[in-house]
This record gives structure tokens, C-alpha cells and sequence, in this order.
């Protein structure tokens, strides 16, 4: 739970990899509900960061997105959040929190679309000012979108023991 701890998944997925579409979830756990908190950015292409019990998409340079508000709303808690993204679309960010999607958003633009600029969990290109507080596990990007029935079931998968039994 310190703020200064994030992870660097490397240089070598590059914008143009991630700009056909990704999909990037795992779960989170919250140290409070106060500040704002970097789930994972990628500088010059994307930042995903709660801001309060909001959480908010950031195309760096570029644009900021609508907050989805009251999207967590206490820490302490458990929540799979998923994000699904392809730029330059009028719904083109997804966000999924305990496998329900929240309204989309239009992604207008992207930063440069060659980069390779380093992509991190827990932290993004503003640095310490936006660390995360609190606990990331079991986060995973793919390429391409992955539907909502999919981070559902993922979701279920993940949260219900019983869910998978036969």
C-alpha cells in the first residue's frame, strides 16, 4: 500500500500494438476514496486513474474523458474493473466494474500512434503525484476487445467459487 510502488510492464508493447483495440482487467482495492490514483497509463496514449470514488479516462495531450462518477465508492473492498478501448470511436472506452458495464466513452484521439513508451500498473506518466494507493492483483491486457458477456463471465469466474463447479 505505499503510494510510490507501481509495476513497468515495459517498452515493448508499442502504441500502434494497443491502437486496433485492447482490453486490459484485473481487480483493485482501494486504501481510501480520496485523491487520485493511477490504475495503469501508458504516456503519450492512455491513463486510467480514479479520481475520488470516480474513475476517469485520459488520452495524454489529447483529451480528457467524462468521469464515471460513483464508481467505487469505499475502500477496503475487492472490485474487478476492466477496461476496453479503441480509439478514435464515439464509445470506444468501455469500463466494467464486478463485471457491469458503465456508460461508454467517445475517445475522440490518441496520442502518437508509433511510441513505445513504457506502459505501468499502478502508476502513470504525471509520476508520484497520481500513485496508486492500495492493492492491484491479477491484472491482464489482450489484444483486441473482449465483449461484455466475456468480462461478465470473467468477472463471475474470478469473484463465485461456485461459479465454474460441475
Amino acid at each position: 500500500q505505499t503510494q510510490n510502488a507501481f509495476v513497468s510492464c515495459g517498452k515493448n508493447l508499442s502504441n500502434a500494438d494497443l491502437a486496433a483495440g485492447f482490453t486490459m482487467e484485473g481487480w483493485v482495492n482501494l486504501a481510501n476514496t480520496s485523491g487520485t490514483k493511477a490504475v495503469f497509463g501508458k504516456d503519450a496514449f492512455i491513463s486510467l486513474r480514479m479520481e475520488n470514488s470516480s474513475i476517469k479516462i485520459t488520452t495524454p495531450g489529447v483529451s480528457d474523458y467524462g468521469n464515471v462518477d460513483n464508481f467505487i465508492t469505499a475502500g477496503g473492498e475487492w472490485h474487478h474493473v476492466a477496461l476496453t478501448f479503441v480509439h478514435d470511436t464515439t464509445s470506444g472506452a468501455n469500463i466494467y466494474l464486478d463485471g457491469v458495464g458503465k456508460p461508454a466513452q467517445n475517445t475522440g484521439k490518441i496520442g502518437n500512434t508509433t511510441d513505445s513508451s513504457e506502459l505501468w500498473l499502478a502508476h502513470n506518466q504525471w509520476g508520484s503525484s497520481q500513485g496508486f494507493t492500495g492493492i492491484i492483483d491479477e491484472y491482464r491486457v489482450y489484444p483486441g476487445v473482449r465483449s461484455a458477456e466475456w468480462l461478465a463471465v470473467s468477472y463471475a469466474a474470478q469473484a463465485d467459487p461456485e461459479f465454474l463447479k460441475v
